[in-house]
């Protein structure tokens, strides 16, 4: 199994934004950082 690290989440984050018009940022980068490695 891969794991995608934090750089990689806020990499493809990014993309889907500028792809989309959403907004941008993390709302809880720590439990976004617990999802990944918790």
């Amino acid at each position: 199994m891969k794991r995608l690290s934090l750089q990689q989440v806020s990499l493809l984050h990014t993309i889907l934004i500028n792809e989309t018009g959403s907004s941008g940022g993390h709302r809880d980068e720590g439990l976004l950082d617990y999802s990944l490695h918790g």
